[in-house]
């Protein structure tokens, strides 16, 4: 685990805060604020977990604070994971359209009209609301099959970031 820490992190394992979890099988967490690396405990264990970096969109941040201070880029970054036998099961883009380029709800009515050309087969819609209101309370779009190598999801974070601030 401490060549986990130097070689790919390259960061001071001491500074992670650990405590054990039983989060997706692994045994034990350690954690700077926002950016977790999760380990398995291999003691008889049936599968090879290895070790997980999990970023949310804050900790992804944060990390590339720590990488843009180590003078490197997440390519680097990636390249080095690859070079140390790592894989990579899922990485979220996010894009935050503050400008509103992509309205999600005309992006569902071509969707829905069959507008959209895509070599993806399938997808997925969910909206909400409220009754006796014209309020909406979000749209998400899945295109793609969640089970396939990749898909898209588009969902409109302000309606999130409303529903959460408790504001219209």
């Amino acid at each position: 685990k401490h060549s986990f820490f130097s070689r790919i992190l390259q960061m001071n394992e001491d500074y992670f805060k650990q405590t054990v979890t039983r989060q997706f099988g692994y045994a034990e967490c350690y954690r700077i604020d926002m950016i977790k690396v999760l380990r398995a405990d291999h003691a008889g264990e049936e599968r090879e977990l290895g070790m997980l970096i999990e970023l949310s969109g804050t900790g992804c941040r944060q990390f590339e604070a720590v990488l843009e201070a180590q003078g490197r880029s997440w390519i680097e970054f990636f390249r080095t994971c690859k070079e140390n036998g790592g894989q990579f099961t899922r990485v979220d883009v996010a894009i935050n359209d503050y400008e509103e380029y992509l309205e999600i709800p005309e992006l569902v009515s071509k969707v829905l009209k069959l507008e959209l050309v895509s070599d993806m087969e399938v997808y997925e819609l969910h909206m909400s609301g409220k009754f006796n209101s014209e309020e909406k309370t979000g749209c998400t779009l899945y295109l793609g099959s969640k089970s396939s190598d990749m898909y898209f999801c588009f969902y409109q974070k302000n309606y999130e970031q409303a529903k959460r601030k408790n504001i219209a």
